[in-house]
């Protein structure tokens, strides 16, 4: 070895020892560069997953992640004189580091733990790990340049001999440019223990190509498994596959388009003897559906009881700051505002709403559009046709219904005060259920139970302070969450996903309203993961049983924005999962199709098929329309011991 390389093994080490020691090392990126070669190396934490996660699935490792420094000056040949020019490969100036985009998100496992290995470079994990939440860390690289094969290969070279000076440095990747012939998009360099005493440590140096798929010499399974058998001297082999099915919207990770739906619906595979690619998973094999559901992608589904919880958190917001404006402010009293609407047709309509609440009490319709029903369209599953619809409302749900169709807190606060002057008057009975305990039902109780003149005096004395602005901006509120929350209880009781022992924390009484708001939005949540899994994946009756009492045991414990992953196991020869699976592989062809073909001595080959996106396809001239198309990824490893 020249003194040349040695020298540049040594600024190399002293480069990487740093960054393993940097203080802020977790942190994603912590860039260090090493000038003369143009080199940008990062150091990937922990719990973060590789970019070639279907292949390289080690989350548990942290990983150099190497790829070339943006507008240097540049070098005739790695191999140039000993001109130790410092400015050679520096930064230009005002130019910046590309930043590692990075996507974190929550994994909630449900169901029935599969013990069925995936086979990963270097080791396996179990296809189900139980019922459990992990958080998983996705990292895009996207964003930065890629080396040509000649200084990848001679940047490997060195982190070789880096490693048999120092054996406790991790993997170590490179970004290649994937130029002809070689066609290379990593290069990696990992370094593992052994059970040879002589030799406690070797490198694997894994080369991963990238090419066209389409059935050329060399990119079957039979050529894969002769090239296995024949540089490992192993004979039989087996093949172990995966695939994963896009059911709904994009699943590949974190580069998703702002534009496109968020929300993603795909469903796993994994099983053993594999004999063809692109071969489609058996009925009996073992399978997980994955489940992402974004509130916000079902509003067309669920656009009544969305509308009223947008609403809600409206007046609420809007309360919340009347509330800070009168701490400001010098007056005692606030005064109600005045937007200039008609009061003599609003007083009409509030009298006409209130008759149809008496037609109603008394039995009688009072015409095709009730007001005790909640306008929202209703979803079927597993033969039940339950909605969210509810005929039997009380008086204080339909008032809400009423009043948040006005648009302004001034008309709502003037239609409030008729109807509770209608009631102290006695010409408005509510109907009220006994479970009612809002504010509003209580007022109304205490109004219709005055006798006598003095009575009403004083009640008279009562609403006036119950009417003014923030005291009824909070009946209002509170009157609605009542609502809302008997929306949610109705649903998910009468479609039997749940009993009501698993709801008291959504519909807890002792809480704050914002409290209560934040955990009707939770609710929200788990009510669209199952509008996703009912409308576009037809998941049964016995899987979203299973579905929703860890969803909501999952929201106990978090904030409705931390919308997870969900993962339902689809056991091998379930009855209950039998049908989606079918239906998934008849009616969609696999976004990634992974064979990993292994030895009894734990060689292993990987190819991985990824479906190309349409428009890159259109923009090739190479779409089909028989179904999507590949682009194939193959992974050879050699072990060397040092």
């Amino acid at each position: 070895m020249s003194l040349k390389i040695l020298e540049h093994v040594k600024d190399l080490l002293a480069i990487l020892d740093k960054l393993l020691n940097a203080e802020n090392k977790h942190s994603i990126p912590v860039n260090i560069f090493y000038f003369k070669y143009g080199f940008l190396i990062h150091l990937i934490p922990e719990n973060t997953c590789h970019p070639l996660k279907d292949i390289v699935n080690s989350v548990k490792q942290r990983f150099f992640l190497v790829s070339k420094l943006p507008n240097v000056q540049a070098t005739n040949s790695v191999d140039d004189s000993d001109d130790d020019d410092e400015e050679k490969g520096a930064l230009k100036p005002g130019s910046k580091l590309p930043e590692l985009a990075v996507t974190t998100k929550q994994h909630v496992f449900v169901g029935t733990p599969i013990s069925q290995q995936l086979h990963y470079l270097f080791w396996q994990k179990n296809f189900h790990d139980g019922e459990m939440v992990i958080t998983e860390k996705y990292i895009e690289t996207g964003g930065l340049l890629k080396l040509p094969i000649s200084e990848v290969r001679y940047m490997a070279s060195l982190y070789v001999q880096c490693v048999k000076q120092r054996e406790d440095l991790p993997q170590m990747w490179l970004l290649c440019d994937h130029a002809p012939p070689q066609e290379v998009e990593y290069m990696g360099v990992v370094p593992s223990r052994t059970e040879d005493p002589k030799h406690p440590w070797q490198v694997s140096t894994v080369m991963v190509r990238s090419d066209e798929y389409n059935k050329k010499p060399g990119s079957t399974l039979n050529d894969l498994k002769k090239y296995h058998m024949t540089s490992y001297c192993a004979n039989p082999t087996e093949v172990h596959g995966y695939a994963r099915y896009n059911v709904y919207g994009m699943t590949d990770g974190c580069g998703q388009n702002p534009d496109m739906p968020q929300s993603s619906i795909s469903i796993e595979f994994a099983w053993d003897g594999v004999r063809e690619m692109l071969q489609p998973p058996p009925s009996s094999s073992n399978a997980v559906f994955n489940i992402f559901a974004d509130p916000e992608d079902v509003q067309s589904i669920l656009p009544g009881i969305t509308g009223e919880l947008n609403t809600l958190g409206g007046l609420y917001a809007m309360l919340q700051k009347k509330i800070h404006e009168q701490s400001l402010e010098t007056v005692e009293k606030d005064e109600p505002e005045n937007d200039g609407f008609d009061q003599a047709a609003l007083r009409k309509n509030t009298l006409a709403f209130l008759d149809k609440l008496r037609l109603q009490s008394m039995g009688q319709p009072a015409d095709s559009e009730s007001v005790s029903a909640s306008p929202s369209n209703p979803i079927a599953f597993g033969g039940l046709s339950e909605s969210l619809n509810r005929q039997d409302l009380d008086n204080t749900e339909s008032l809400w219904l009423f009043l948040k169709e006005l648009p302004s807190s001034a008309q709502m606060m003037f239609c409030l005060e008729i109807v509770l002057h209608q009631a102290l008057a006695g010409d408005y009975q509510p109907v009220l259920y006994t479970t009612n305990q809002t504010r509003m039902a209580s007022v109304m109780r205490e109004a219709i139970s005055c006798t006598s003149e003095k009575e009403r005096v004083e009640m008279k004395t009562k609403l006036d302070e119950i009417l003014s602005p923030i005291a009824c901006l909070e009946s209002i509120v509170d009157i609605g969450i009542d609502k809302l929350q008997n929306d949610y209880v109705n649903y998910f009781i009468k479609q039997e996903l749940v009993t009501k022992d698993l709801l008291e924390y959504f519909i807890a009484k002792d809480v704050s309203n914002s409290e209560k708001l934040q955990r009707l939005l939770k609710l929200h949540c788990i009510l669209s993961l199952v509008t996703l899994s009912v409308s576009y994946a037809r998941i049964d009756y016995d899987n979203l049983r299973q579905l929703i009492p860890a969803a909501l045991k999952f929201y106990e414990n978090h904030s409705h924005t931390e919308t997870p992953l969900f993962s339902l196991s689809l056991p091998a020869f379930s009855t209950s999962s039998a049908d989606i699976k079918n239906t998934c592989v008849r009616q969609f062809q696999p976004q990634a199709w992974v064979a990993a073909i292994t030895t009894s001595d734990h060689h292993l080959t990987m190819a991985q098929l990824h479906a190309k996106d349409p428009t890159e396809s259109l923009v090739e001239g190479n779409a089909t329309l028989q179904g999507n198309s590949y682009s194939i990824t193959i992974v050879k490893a050699h072990k060397v011991c040092i």
